[in-house]
This record gives structure tokens, sequence and C-alpha cells, in this order.
């Protein structure tokens, strides 16, 4: 049976915050695949309040 691993490393080499490089990210998301914020929301396994406090640039994100 194949092991699903549910961390992920980022390491950035941009001039972009951890913030503005996740949201850049999502942002190509949606115009790439025309996600709306609860798919991703979904996908992401976001609550839809964190992702679009993310996206209206409020909030913070966790490592997790």
């Amino acid at each position: 049976m194949v092991e699903i691993k549910r961390k992920v490393e980022i390491s950035f080499g941009t001039n972009s915050s951890q913030f503005e490089y996740i949201k850049e990210n999502i942002q190509g998301l949606v115009e790439k695949f025309n996600f709306n914020h609860q798919q991703l929301s979904n996908i992401l396994d976001l609550p839809i309040n964190e992702l679009e406090n993310l996206m209206n640039n409020k909030g913070s994100i966790s490592n997790e």
C-alpha cells in the first residue's frame, strides 16, 4: 500500500515573502483551472475563511 505524506517543505529563493509566494501560486491555480474558493478550500484542506483571509491579505500562515 502506498503511504501518503501530508507534510510539505518549501524553501524560497525569491524576494517574495512566504505569504506572497503561496498567494501567487493559489491565484495561478484559480486562473489556470478556474477553481473557486470552495474548491480550493477542499483541495488544500484549508478552512474557507482562512483561504479567503489569505487571498485578502488578512490573517497569517502557519507552518502546518
